[in-house]
């Protein structure tokens, strides 16, 4: 083309890039911006034009459970350092039963009572 426009797919475009061309039509992008998310063990990054923690995780398709913390937090606009650190958690009951070794030990003192 004539303008050697690119985008990367995270980009939007409006009208949509299939839209006919009309003289004087004025064309809209939005540049997109990476994220790195850092999900449980896992990062990569992610491109995106959502500024909304809680927009962002629904593109990348990220799930976040109840207890799962969020930083930023999901209602939170990124800010300049772009990224997202989800810390993944889980509630487990574990019923394990057996000997806890203890020991005693004496030591004499004046501040106690004989015996105590």
């Amino acid at each position: 083309s004539k303008y050697d426009i690119e985008l990367v797919n995270a980009d939007k475009v409006f009208p949509s890039i299939d839209s006919k061309l009309e003289s004087g039509m004025e064309i809209q992008i939005i540049r997109s911006f990476p994220v790195k998310i850092y999900n449980g063990q896992e990062h990569f990054d992610f491109y995106t034009t959502a500024y909304k923690v809680e927009d962002i995780l629904k593109e990348a398709d990220i799930t976040i459970n109840h207890l799962d913390m969020v930083y930023p937090k999901i209602s939170e606009n990124i800010k300049a350092d772009r990224k997202i650190e989800i810390i993944r958690v889980e509630k487990k009951f574990v019923n394990d039963e057996g000997i806890i070794p203890y020991c005693s030990f004496g030591k004499r003192t004046d501040s106690l009572k004989a015996g105590k």
